[in-house]
């Protein structure tokens, strides 16, 4: 006996739509007397989580979603499982394989379907966010800079803060890349294009600084890429030596490791003015 797509109910033999919730039999996934029910996965499912296999709960989630991809059940199992497997890699950092971006693909596929559920929407946001940021770190350890930044952008600042570290890490590459590879005599124009983005990264590293869901870490990172911005003078923000020292110290305050070799690249001279060398 077949199954429904979407509610996972049986379907009697030349019905034309499901009893239970009334979807057409045309639209419904390619399941057939072998394939097991929506509710037997879901049992599976639980028996594996039981058991901390989340690998087989993946596999599981995954078979679900594909015999059943209309059921809002089958959708949240399989973007919950593929959730946490990046947030496994996240933590590995294991964000240069393919793996690794094809579940950020499929985890936005299963997101975008998902908002369109007004109750299970602000979930669907969430994953969105983690699959857009996902991508970018993966284009970002390929230095793709260009499509980091198209993923970066994507992501909701209000739950990631810390990805304004990344989107000016990709702005600070994209101008070094500019003045390595432009004749001179363009270098200035090309980079000015800029201008507005380095303010608006500023303006969110602010942000980000003033957020209470940040780590140590990840503070001490956006004070040392905000002391590199003011210590170079990118385009659109004004070279403040005094404030970029003030910066690094604060971030070497948190992690010496992390900040020691920004900070000395600072200097007294005799006069009392704070000397920057890069």
């Amino acid at each position: 006996m077949p199954y429904c797509g979407k509610c996972g109910s049986p379907i009697s033999v030349n019905h034309r739509f499901c009893g239970k919730c009334g979807t057409p039999v045309s639209t419904q996934s390619n399941v057939n007397e072998t394939t097991p029910s929506l509710g037997s996965y879901m049992n599976q499912i639980t028996s594996a989580l039981n058991r901390s296999d989340i690998f087989d709960a993946h596999r599981l989630c995954e078979e679900a979603y594909n015999h059943y991809p209309n059921s809002v059940d089958a959708m949240t199992c399989y973007a919950s499982s593929l959730s946490i497997l990046i947030a496994l890699d996240e933590e590995a950092s294991a964000y240069g394989n393919e793996d690794f971006r094809s579940n950020c693909i499929n985890l936005l596929n299963v997101a975008i379907r998902l908002k369109s559920d007004v109750s299970h929407s602000g979930d669907a946001m969430k994953y969105e966010s983690q699959a857009h940021y996902g991508l970018g770190r993966y284009y970002k350890e390929h230095n793709d800079n260009d499509a980091a930044l198209r993923e970066f952008k994507q992501v909701d600042i209000k739950q990631r803060p810390f990805t304004v570290y990344y989107i000016a890490g990709c702005h600070i590459s994209i101008i070094g890349v500019i003045a390595r590879c432009l004749p001179v005599n363009q270098v200035e124009r090309e980079a000015k294009k800029y201008a507005s983005e380095f303010r608006n990264d500023v303006e969110l590293i602010n942000y980000a600084l003033a957020s209470t869901v940040i780590s140590n870490m990840e503070r001490a990172a956006l004070l040392l890429t905000l002391s590199i911005i003011y210590a170079i003078g990118y385009p659109g923000i004004s070279k403040n030596t005094k404030y970029a020292y003030d910066c690094v110290k604060r971030a070497y305050s948190i992690s010496p490791e992390l900040a020691s070799e920004e900070l000395d690249k600072y200097s007294m001279s005799r006069s009392g003015e704070i000397v920057y060398t890069p």
